[in-house]
């Protein structure tokens, strides 16, 4: 074989690895490509699935402080209800000792007066 034969394969083999190469290249940004377009779809539909949790956590919290609101004011105003109810209660006590001491009142009168027709009739 000549040197130059030699020369010539040398340089082909050279080209040859250069042409692989650039091809291994090519085939693994390809497949890095793929492997973070995957790595980001999958990133995504987890960040998506925890927003739309977050949206119907918060949906469901707005509904619950609703309600708590709504129960609160129910709440007081049977509070207002059972202190009027008391209020009225307590009235009625007091307008009954008042009619026993009118009536108790109106027996010492009526017996004074039973005293005084007596006494004027003898």
């Amino acid at each position: 074989m000549s040197l130059t034969r030699l020369v010539q394969q040398h340089f082909a083999q050279q080209e040859a690895l250069r042409a692989e190469i650039e091809r291994l290249k090519k085939a693994c940004l390809k497949n890095s490509t793929q492997v973070a377009d995957e790595m980001m779809r999958s990133l995504n539909e987890g960040v998506s699935a925890v927003f739309q949790n977050q949206q119907r956590l918060e949906s469901e919290a707005k509904k619950i402080q609703q309600n708590s609101a709504r129960f609160v004011k129910q709440a007081n105003q049977w509070v207002q209800v059972g202190s009027q109810m008391e209020a009225s209660l307590k009235e009625l006590g007091d307008v009954q000792t008042w009619i026993r001491s009118i009536v108790g009142d109106m027996r010492v009168v009526a017996d004074c007066l039973s005293s005084i027709a007596e006494t004027s009739a003898t």
